[in-house]
């Protein structure tokens, strides 16, 4: 049987509070002492800047640069541009580089003589940089995952179109969450065997809005791929449980009924023939399927994840390192934000979620903005341009995935092995925007341990507790009834929202130092004993 993957069974995200990264210097004076002050200058002549060595065209079409070793002077350099046979455009001479315009008949000859020149330090292709797209939903500024994989400047060549689907073979969708409202299609749920896959967990609906929630329509968050289709596959049910058969099943409905990419938020140590059966059908037919390493911490093989064709990924924080909880090793060709700011079902309707199963749809997005940006583009050649556009991680064989670089790519034909390079820092209308550095954790220093009872329906108990760096709060209990648990901040902001039926939760989650307060509820009239642990 295999686990929906967010944390084991439940790991849901943490809230990571916007701080001011730097300070602004003000110098007052005082006016009447200023205007003194300026009458005393005397007038100057200011010597006009001189020109630049190079004037650009405003156009990138069939200019390359060309860069020289240091002991190449600039008139040498010129020379050899002109005997291979090209135009020199200009030069920026401080740091060694020539701009030159190859006419397209001789490209192949001259750009290979001038890589084969041992003078010559390295050749690439000038390209274009737009100003990045900045969505105006609420929740934008807290999605430190979009900005770190460069989907602004993706979303200036795609944001996906309606003709990509991405089926999320999960716990279901919800069709009426509001970032994804009239994009979710009609489904099927392979555990009450109808058309009806809505979901009753949480899981799966968290997943879809990290793939494609709607951006720019006043709620929420961005997605990746703002305008795909989002096609709902049910294979696990309220707890997050699956059979081996449905999640097959599910797979090969997905790719009977149009989908270009399948994301796999789940996962499990056990190899199973129908499953890789199942992908081996999906491929086959052209699809894309991406599936979550786990979060096990461990360089043991998950399945599907680790099945051959499948693009398994692990996850990243905000500094590009994986996760210690992420699950690696040679089987994970990618990595990606593995906490996601996302929409649920439920009164929380966005909040943290964290776990492999939130970096799987970061991939899945910008698999579908390249089958977007090029419509038709084979399985094959989709696959190596996320596997080639990457910034190299530790631990992943294929690095950390880059959406500008895999869209680009894939828009110039080829298959990203030789990306070209992106903004390193993406325009924002609010400083306060910019991704912060996540909170340093410190050495488990505290352990709570809460007993008490709840009930006669929807009652609710709360503790407040002192907590810093890496927390792990777990709340068990023994009757056969619901419960549920939320973590807020001192500012009353959520940092945890979730609830199941099995007798056990728990949340794990990096925050900064203060005060939180847990809060665990009940729908039911029964009584219902519990113990919470806290670990920080």
């Amino acid at each position: 049987m295999l686990m929906l993957h967010r944390f084991a069974p439940t790991r849901l995200g943490h809230h990571r509070p916007v701080r001011a990264t730097g300070r602004v210097k003000t110098t007052l004076l005082v006016a009447s002492v200023a205007i003194v002050t300026m009458a005393a200058i005397p007038a100057m002549t200011m010597a006009a800047p001189a020109a630049p060595t190079f004037v650009g065209s405003g156009t990138a079409q069939g200019a390359w640069l060309v860069r020289f070793r240091a002991n190449v002077s600039g008139s040498e350099a010129t020379r050899l541009v002109a005997a291979s046979g090209a135009t020199q455009i200009g030069q920026i001479d401080e740091i060694g580089e020539h701009v030159i315009s190859v006419p397209a008949a001789l490209q192949s000859q001259v750009l290979g003589a001038l890589e084969r020149d041992p003078r010559v330090l390295s050749v690439e292709q000038d390209a274009t940089d737009q100003a990045a797209v900045v969505p105006t939903d609420p929740h934008w500024t807290q999605a430190w995952g979009p900005r770190l994989v460069n989907a602004p400047s993706a979303w200036n060549m795609t944001t996906g179109t309606s003709k990509t689907v991405i089926a999320i073979v999960d716990t279901g969708v919800d069709p009426n969450q509001p970032d994804l409202r009239g994009r979710v299609l009609k489904g099927w749920d392979f555990v009450g065997n109808d058309a009806r896959a809505n979901d009753d967990n949480g899981h799966g609906t968290a997943v879809a809005g990290v793939a494609a929630a709607s951006a720019n329509n006043g709620v929420g968050i961005a997605g990746i791929c703002w305008h795909c289709e989002i096609l709902p596959v049910k294979v696990l049910n309220a707890a997050g449980s699956g059979t081996h058969s449905n999640i097959a099943a599910g797979i090969v409905w997905a790719t009977d009924h149009g989908a270009d990419v399948i994301n796999l938020s789940l996962a499990g140590p056990t190899p199973s023939d129908v499953i890789a059966n199942a992908v081996a059908y999906a491929r086959n037919h052209g699809v894309v399927v991406v599936a979550a390493a786990g979060n096990e911490g461990s360089r043991q093989r998950f399945y599907p994840a680790a099945l051959p064709g499948v693009i398994s990924v692990g996850a990243t924080n905000s500094a590009d390192r994986l996760y210690n909880w992420s699950n690696h090793g040679t089987w994970v060709k990618l990595s990606a934000p593995g906490c996601a700011y996302t929409g649920s079902t439920g009164p929380i309707r966005w909040t943290w979620w964290c776990g492999t199963s939130f970096a799987t749809p970061v991939v899945a997005g910008i698999a579908a903005l390249i089958e977007s940006e090029r419509p038709g583009i084979s399985r094959a050649t989709l696959e190596r341009t996320l596997l080639h556009s990457t910034v190299k991680v530790r631990g992943v064989v294929d690095g950390r995935i880059d959406a500008a670089r895999a869209v680009r790519a894939a828009s110039a034909g080829s298959s990203g092995s030789s990306p070209t390079p992106t903004p390193t820092a993406t325009p924002t209308a609010d400083a306060t925007a910019a991704p912060t550095s996540e909170p340093t954790a410190t050495p488990t220093s505290q352990t709570y341990v809460l007993r008490d009872h709840l009930q006669d329906g929807a009652q609710n108990t709360s503790q407040a507790f002192q907590l810093s760096g890496e927390v792990q709060a777990t709340l068990k209990w023994t009757s056969d009834v619901g419960l549920g648990m939320k973590i807020t901040n001192a500012g009353g902001d959520t940092v945890a929202w979730l609830h199941g039926s099995k007798g056990e939760l728990d949340w794990s989650g990096s925050v900064l130092s203060g005060s939180y307060t847990v809060y665990v509820g009940t729908w039911s009239s029964v009584y219902t004993a519990f113990t919470l642990t806290i670990y920080s």
